[in-house]
């Protein structure tokens, strides 16, 4: 038995344009995806194929296309973001596309010919993971289907409410579908051990939704809930490129951008690089500065801030320093092409430097988890503290929640909403 997953995903537009989900975001979060998917260990991994921004008609024979080439006996995962419309007297969920139209149904594709196909070419296990307003309904079409014996779905919310876009997190994307990213490498998905189930990834997502918005997700278990998904490892699927959705001004986008200055302007000063980012007022490096009650303004970093994001390049074997500042082999394998290998080569990079005082990915994944099991946040702090009881850590605090903080990003560890934008000014070991 082989496991698939066909991943489906449109770019989100509203009246109001500063609430869309652009097609760059859907793209980088279903490339996420599909990396968690496919690298996962050999018994559970699945082969995926995506359908991003594609118009109805191409989208609808891609679709039928595998299904039809999928065995019976296989597994199916289907993923859904994008819009969607309910038909309020036929009970049907209607999947809309680049050139659907709002008052068309016939445009769009209705979850129930997703479900013929199944029926059609025998396939008799399905999970369905539902991003989008009315998610529920798809559970009665699969419900009252006779084909599919063995079926699970996660929706993101019931067959009458809107889903939500977390428009206040790294991207602008659905709320549910990043909880479901955040499921492969949070401890709090464990089922037991270390083995997700399909139920016990639901649970996970339904619990951190509830603690960050109103959207109430739906779940339909025939015989699937209680199987393996995945068994996390302290091995990290990590995408290779550069993360865009990053915020602008997080640690993980400053050295991209210095890396990025050095890799074409070639060797220079530090105090020569500084002012030419200064000069045209990089956004990354703008910090904010309250100057009277309710008004702030930007301003560029000091030097001295500034000469503390080149230390921590060197620290990290990004940079060298001998007469002038330039890239390590390291840190133009970084940026080379735009980055399409920065986050594998920091990732390595920053193992490298855990390692060095004596640490391994999975202590800081334990950590967490015991605070999980035990019902304490597991935020950056607290893992700093039972982490430090246990052990001498050779570090400070500070470059270990910067240490951390980089390791989140490449997609390492993602346990804490605390961000280290601007290294302390204590920050002795850089």
């Amino acid at each position: 038995m082989s496991r698939r997953a066909l991943l489906i995903a449109n770019s989100v537009a509203y009246s109001d344009i500063s609430k869309n989900v652009p097609r760059a975001t859907v793209n980088s979060v279903v490339a996420e995806l599909s990396t968690s998917l496919s690298g996962l260990d050999e018994e559970y991994s699945f082969a995926t194929h995506a359908v991003v921004d594609t118009e109805h008609a191409a989208a609808r024979e891609t679709i039928r296309n595998y299904i039809r080439k999928s065995d019976k006996s296989d597994l199916l995962l289907l993923y859904y973001f994008g819009h969607a419309m309910n038909d309020p007297y036929r009970g049907e969920l209607h999947l809309y596309f680049r050139d659907s139209e709002a008052t068309d149904p016939g445009s769009m594709l209705s979850l129930r010919d997703i479900v013929n196909w199944l029926e059609i070419y025998k396939i008799q296990r399905v999970v369905m993971m539902l991003d989008c307003c009315y998610a529920g309904t798809g559970a009665k079409a699969l419900r009252f289907s006779g084909s599919v014996k063995d079926a699970y779905i996660m929706a993101s919310v019931n067959s009458q409410e809107k889903a939500a876009i977390d428009y206040h997190g790294e991207r602008a994307y659905g709320v549910f579908s990043n909880f479901v990213l955040q499921a492969f490498t949070n401890p709090g998905a464990r089922a037991d051990g270390r083995n997700v189930t399909f139920k016990s990834c639901f649970r996970y997502i339904k619990d951190e939704m509830k603690a960050v918005s109103k959207q109430l997700p739906y779940e339909f278990d025939a015989n699937l809930g209680d199987e393996i998904f995945f068994s996390q490892t302290t091995k990290p699927v990590i995408v290779d490129a550069f993360r865009e959705s990053t915020p602008k001004k997080c640690i993980y986008r400053k050295l991209f951008v210095i890396a990025s200055e050095l890799f074409v302007k070639g060797e220079q000063s530090e105090r020569f690089l500084y002012s030419r980012l200064k000069q045209r007022e990089q956004v990354e490096f703008m910090q904010p500065k309250k100057v009277r009650s309710g008004v702030v303004e930007y301003e560029f970093v000091s030097e001295n801030a500034f000469n503390r994001y080149l230390k921590l390049g060197v620290l990290l074997g990004i940079l060298k320093r001998e007469d002038l500042l330039s890239l390590t082999q390291a840190g133009r394998r970084m940026v080379d092409r735009g980055g399409k290998q920065y986050n594998s080569v920091l990732h390595n990079l920053l193992i490298e430097a855990w390692i060095k005082h004596g640490f391994e990915l999975s202590e800081l994944e334990d950590a967490v988890y015991r605070r999980i099991r035990r019902g304490s946040a597991p935020s950056l702090r607290g893992i700093h503290r039972d982490v430090s009881l246990r052990r001498p850590l050779g570090m400070s605090r500070d470059l270990f929640t910067i240490l951390f903080d980089l390791t989140g990003y490449v997609g390492a560890l993602n346990y804490s909403d605390e961000k280290t934008f601007f290294p302390p000014l204590g920050t002795s070991d850089l």
